[in-house]
């Protein structure tokens, strides 16, 4: 077997094929496999292979080996009762909007706000929905999101590093991110209440409130609760 390295096996500067020895013209299509060089018609050749790393095995008392690749997991102690209110809301979504819809790329600050709403909502006594697991949802699509999708959070990982430099919306340098994500989420917005309007009413401040707009006249308790009266 010929050792496989980074330069071609030249002959008079011509490229040597690694199976079957046979020299690959210039110009002539070729293929490689790792650093190695074949002619495209040696694909069915038993070719030689670059050494791959071999993952640690254990054995166990009946004798039954398996490699070690999962050992820095613990799935089996992950709590079943989440899990199945978790596929529940990846339901509920699927229905709503579409089959993996949220895979088309959701940025972080809009699935913390998410979360945030829907934990305020259940401490708030709201039984409207599953709220603790839309919340769980949210933080699995935030774990999803910072992995796969760095260009549509890149705004606010900046947020996140001015914040740990007390910028300009931190009154201390230690102020919490989080703080500043539960007054973003219930600061009051201006919508149409779905509540009152019906009749042509112009578009009055709002709280999120089970997932629909709610103004201070529909809901003063929530907007006592939440300190806005």
């Amino acid at each position: 077997m010929t050792e496989a390295n980074d330069t071609p096996k030249l002959v008079n500067d011509n490229v040597l094929c690694e199976a079957c020895a046979g020299i690959i013209p210039e110009g002539v299509a070729r293929r490689k496999k790792g650093r190695l060089r074949y002619h495209l018609d040696c694909g069915s050749k038993d070719l030689p292979q670059e050494p791959q790393p071999q993952p640690e095995i254990r054995k166990f008392a009946s004798g039954a080996v398996r490699s070690k690749d999962v050992d820095a997991f613990a799935f089996h102690l992950m709590s079943p009762i989440a899990l199945k209110r978790y596929a529940k809301v990846c339901k509920e979504g699927s229905v709503k909007y579409a089959p993996m819809n949220w895979e088309k790329g959701l940025p972080i600050d809009d699935i913390l706000n998410h979360a945030i709403n829907h934990l305020l909502q259940y401490l708030m006594g709201d039984d409207s929905e599953d709220h603790l697991g839309h919340a769980l949802w949210n933080v699995a699509a935030a774990v999803h999101s910072d992995e796969m999708w760095p260009d549509l959070n890149r705004e606010f990982k900046g947020l996140i590093e001015r914040f740990r430099a007390g910028g300009p919306r931190s009154a201390q340098p230690q102020e919490s991110l989080a703080a500043a994500l539960v007054e973003r989420a219930l600061s009051p917005s201006t919508h149409h209440c779905d509540m009152c309007d019906g009749g042509g009413l112009p578009a009055v401040p709002c709280i999120l409130y089970a997932n629909q707009w709610v103004c201070k006249l529909c809901k003063p308790a929530q907007w006592a609760a939440l300190g806005l009266l």
